[in-house]
């Protein structure tokens, strides 16, 4: 299964055979193409479209019918990508077997998900650099700098750098500030600045 990302555009390579047999079909255009789309939600059983080229939206291409026949590229736009959730297409075209691709769409892919986790890592302080600090009389942080680097490499530089800017490789950048009552710390802010 596939994971698509929500409301974005998608491309979908689908491979058309002829009917009953091993041979790839070539020739097939948009207007004779059937592709039916199941999502399911928002309702409860699904939801069916029947896609028509042109008006629907989508677009139909053969891909090289004598290097890769059978080889097609269908383009669908955001708008059928709309809910979370299972989501199959059904291509078909006079003379072939019916294609079926299953998805799952959401809305985090895994690329969100890693550049979540990568600042999250730098939040527990891998390759991450602290400066600009000041402190008061009892030795307190009151305020800093903290960025967060792709690479321990980057990060060392970045520190060799302090305290002037280092942008090869930054991640994130974060402005700390804290309070105190006495000696106590009271607030503690670590807010992103870029």
């Amino acid at each position: 299964m596939i994971i698509l990302k929500q409301n974005t555009p998608v491309v979908v390579g689908v491979v058309l055979f002829a009917s009953g047999t091993a041979n790839e079909l070539t020739g097939v255009t948009g207007a004779t193409v059937v592709i039916r789309s199941w999502s399911a939600s928002p309702s409860p059983g699904g939801t069916e479209t029947l896609l028509v080229n042109g008006g629907s939206g989508f677009t139909w291409t053969e891909v090289d019918s004598a290097g890769m026949p059978g080889l097609y590229s269908l383009s669908l736009p955001a708008s059928y990508l709309p809910n979370e959730g299972d989501f199959v297409l059904y291509v078909s075209a006079p003379g072939s077997s019916i294609e079926k691709r299953e998805f799952f769409v959401t809305a985090n892919t895994f690329d969100d998900i890693q550049a979540s986790t990568t600042r999250a890592l730098g939040l527990l302080h891998e390759n991450s650099v602290l400066d600009l600090t000041s402190f008061d009389i009892n030795n307190n942080l009151l305020s800093a700098r903290l960025r967060l680097y792709s690479s321990a490499a980057n990060a060392i530089a970045a520190q060799a750098a302090s305290p002037g800017a280092y942008a090869t490789g930054q991640i994130a950048q974060y402005a700390i500030a804290a309070t105190y009552t006495g000696k106590n710390l009271q607030t503690y802010l670590v807010d992103r600045v870029s």
